[in-house]
């Protein structure tokens, strides 16, 4: 994110004013967009700060109805943050009050979903919000609301035709966000380490990497580099730059963009966008986090439609590494898939047969667990660890939480063990779970097929987990 969105984020007004009247400005102003195509309208209506939004407002240049990456306006992120008074605001100035984002979601679906009840109320009653709009999953918002919203909007919806949200196709999203991204950053990937502020301190180090906190082109990043870049040879830079052309051309919402990457040794790394979120392993497992089946199930599509997206790439793409803590959340729990598309070694020892035992073993297809002879469905080992995925979205623990790793591989090799399913679980998500585990690699499911019926599994009004 630009300087100007980091003071739009935290509300600093006169920040924002000092960056414009800088004589040396670089061009950042009110429409400047960050690496989610918000501009500082959008992210001051995230951050419900009132001044900013108003200051931005009043720019001539201001466009009330731009979509950011995902196709959100301004106003439905108003309306999801639960602020009145800025949705009040924009409507005031003309904001198309029935615009949809790219999952066909409007204003009116957020603040009925989130039960901001004054805003859904006056969305309906005063600014001309249709109630009976559907997005692309059949869903009205009041087919995603409380009991007393329905209540108070029965009178707007009865005798009113549906009609559908007018939003982009997901192709058309991801290929305006390509253009306006490569536009920006150029289509050279490759950078020198002076151009990147690196913490001095790491964020985490393992066997193989090591991932800092950083800043590059005015943008917060994460950098992750081999833990002994003396093993870094003229090969391995040959083919990490093959690879890396590659993922970089690679645009999907529920996929964390490779940013940019040095390749000249000793300082060959890559970089990503900082999520300050946090991994969905943390999100899951924290108790203090409360979580509807809805948003499980939200959660659970966002990844099958970025693997889908890996898995239809010609040649396909396999992950091989699937698990939650290689799955970002955005702050609106948007999942973001990390630490795809590589299969060299040196950013994947995953995919080297004598390191796959250092991975979890939990979220490992038998296939692999056995080693003899190779893998020769790798699109199926990431299905099977996607069953995993999903068995750990529902309980929110381990698939096996009494058995070590070892016990585990052992186990589910020769006894043929899967993870115990609760009773709580929808019959139809617990029956997709299996299919996933299946030990005949070819009996899984794609995840072209298992999307729709993911679609499916949003029960409206149902309870935390």
């Amino acid at each position: 994110m630009g300087i100007i969105h980091d003071k739009a984020k935290t509300g600093d007004l006169k920040g924002i004013e000092t960056i414009i009247a800088d004589p040396e400005n670089n061009g950042e102003g009110v429409d400047d967009r960050d690496l989610h195509e918000n501009t500082v309208l959008h992210t001051a209506c995230k951050y419900k700060h009132v001044p900013v939004v108003e200051w931005a407002l009043a720019q001539p240049s201001v466009d009330l109805n731009a979509l950011n990456v995902a196709g959100d306006t301004p106003l439905i992120l108003g309306a999801a943050a639960g602020s009145l008074e800025i949705v009040k605001m924009l409507v005031a100035k003309g904001a198309d009050v029935n615009r949809a984002n790219d999952h066909g979601n409007t204003a009116m679906h957020y603040a009925c979903f989130w039960r901001h009840r004054d805003i859904a109320v006056y969305l309906s009653k005063e600014a001309g919000a249709w109630v009976a709009i559907k997005n692309k999953y059949q869903k009205t918002p009041l087919g995603r609301t409380s009991d007393e919203i329905k209540d108070l909007l029965k009178a707007e919806a009865a005798g009113t035709r549906t009609v559908q949200a007018p939003a982009r196709t997901f192709a058309q999203a991801k290929e305006e966000a390509k253009v306006r991204f490569l536009a920006k950053g150029g289509v050279d990937w490759e950078i020198t380490a002076t151009s990147v502020q690196t913490s001095p301190t790491p964020l985490s180090t393992t066997h193989f990497f090591v991932t800092r906190r950083g800043r590059w082109n005015g943008y917060d990043v994460i950098i992750r580099t081999p833990a002994d870049q003396s093993k870094v040879g003229a090969e391995d830079v040959r083919m990490l730059k093959g690879e890396i052309g590659a993922i970089r051309k690679l645009f999907h919402a529920n996929l964390l963009p490779l940013l940019a990457a040095c390749a000249t040794p000793p300082n060959v790394g890559v970089l990503t966008e900082l999520v300050p979120s946090g991994d969905l392993w943390t999100f899951l497992h924290d108790p203090n986090v409360e979580m509807t089946m809805e948003m499980a199930m939200g959660i659970a599509e966002g990844v099958c439609r970025g693997m889908q997206f890996l898995h239809d790439q010609d040649p396909p793409i396999f992950h091989s590494n699937l698990k939650s803590q290689n799955i970002l959340l955005t702050p609106d729990v948007t999942p973001r898939i990390t630490d795809y598309g590589f299969s060299l070694p040196l950013f994947s020892p995953h995919r080297s047969a004598g390191t796959k035992y250092l991975n979890r073993t939990e979220w490992l297809a038998p296939e692999v667990l056995r080693g003899a002879g190779g893998v020769e469905l790798w699109g199926a080992v990431d299905v099977y660890a996607y069953g995993m995925l999903l068995h750990e979205i529902v309980t929110r623990s381990w698939p096996y939480e009494v058995m070590n790793a070892m016990v585990v591989g052992m186990r589910v090799v020769l006894e043929g063990v899967r993870p115990l399913i609760p009773e709580f679980a929808p019959d139809n998500l617990a029956k997709l779970m299996t299919e996933c585990w299946a030990t005949d690699p070819k009996q899984r499911p794609t995840f072209s097929a298992m999307l729709p019926q993911l679609a499916l599994m949003e029960p409206p009004g149902s309870p935390s987990i």
